[in-house]
């Protein structure tokens, strides 16, 4: 999804056999390298001072990496070889990341190139991959390991989706509250981004007042301030029994508009994650289109093709044991696997 809104074109990894596990995993040497980079900024500069077949040779995992960032590289500068030519309209059938960003009267030349355009490819294609492909993972697991959750769910599906081949508006998906309630604790459970993220007020001094003591502290304008959503979203205070799954905690009168002030996922402000949009429009159209056609043991209905069934996956395997900028689960997890059985 993220590859069509960037490039006009995906590589289709849901129809490959192994569903682009080598992608994924470039993605995720990148993340983990990050933490060392982040500290020791002088380890980037080495590794990219090398021969890539000679990085890619010395530095484990780094080849896959590689791979993905020359792809990425490659699809932009095809885009804008096309620039000012009759192929330009042509090759898109909806507007694009950097279509738009190559066409602007307002970035200047330098911001266009082609090399400073790969590195927000490389941002846009796995911030746009590693944190909703982990939600919508993590929502099925708590979904399967929550029968009457699940149940709950597909009532209201069944009520919502007469025909589960037709097109369902995506408003109409956002209108379902159950189903509303699954994203929301799906995407709080999955903490988005679980590093700090800084904000600098450079005129502005910060005040704040420690409830519990009432001690005031003042910021001064310029010092950079951190915080990870991970504190925010797991704050007993807010959300009671924070590591479990509760959809039903946006379920009361007013409950989804009060929590909504400390529903942090997606960052805030300026700085907001401009794909939140587009993360929770692919959540609400696969739970809604999966689990309208697919069942469980014990709750198989008309029009079901087939059930599923967790495989050798316990809640260990959805939760954080490590922030390399995103949550990552414990070093032997082999990830939260399950099977489909169809219906014959």
């Amino acid at each position: 999804m993220i590859e069509e809104y960037s490039f006009a074109k995906s590589h289709k990894l849901i129809e490959d056999p192994g569903f682009g596990r080598e992608v994924t995993d470039a993605m995720l040497t990148g993340t983990h390298y990050g933490k060392w980079i982040q500290h020791i900024e002088v380890v980037l500069k080495l590794i990219d001072a090398l021969p890539e077949r000679v990085s890619a040779a010395v530095v484990p995992g780094w080849a896959g990496f590689l791979a993905m960032k020359r792809d990425i590289r490659k699809q932009i500068a095809e885009i804008k070889a096309t620039e000012n030519t009759e192929r330009w309209a042509f090759d898109v059938d909806h507007p694009t990341i950097f279509h738009e960003m190559l066409g602007s009267k307002v970035l200047p030349p330098e911001e266009k190139t082609v090399a400073r355009l790969a590195q927000e490819g490389q941002i846009l294609v796995q911030g746009g991959t590693l944190t909703t492909s982990w939600t919508l993972a993590l929502a099925t697991f708590h979904l399967l390991d929550r029968p009457e959750t699940l149940r709950g769910l597909r009532d209201e599906l069944f009520k919502a989706i007469a025909d589960p081949s037709e097109v369902v508006p995506l408003a109409a998906l956002e209108g379902i509250p159950y189903l509303r309630a699954v994203v929301k604790e799906s995407l709080r459970l999955s903490f988005g981004t679980s590093g700090r993220l800084t904000r600098v007020a450079p005129d502005e001094t910060l005040v704040f007042t420690d409830k519990t003591t009432g001690k005031r502290y003042e910021i001064p304008p310029g010092t950079a301030v951190s915080m990870t959503t991970y504190k925010t979203v797991t704050d007993e205070k807010l959300f009671p029994d924070p590591f479990e799954f509760h959809p039903e905690r946006w379920l009361g009168e007013g409950e989804e508009q009060r929590l909504e002030r400390y529903f942090t996922v997606f960052g805030g402000g300026s700085r907001v994650c401009l794909g939140s949009a587009l993360a929770q429009a692919e959540l609400f159209l696969m739970l809604a289109k999966m689990f309208r056609v697919w069942g469980v043991e014990g709750d198989r209905r008309e029009g079901d093709v087939g059930k599923i069934k967790l495989f050798e996956t316990t809640v260990r395997d959805c939760e954080m044991a490590a922030d390399y900028f995103i949550p990552i689960p414990w070093k032997g997890t082999k990830g939260i696997r399950a099977t489909f059985e169809v219906f014959v």
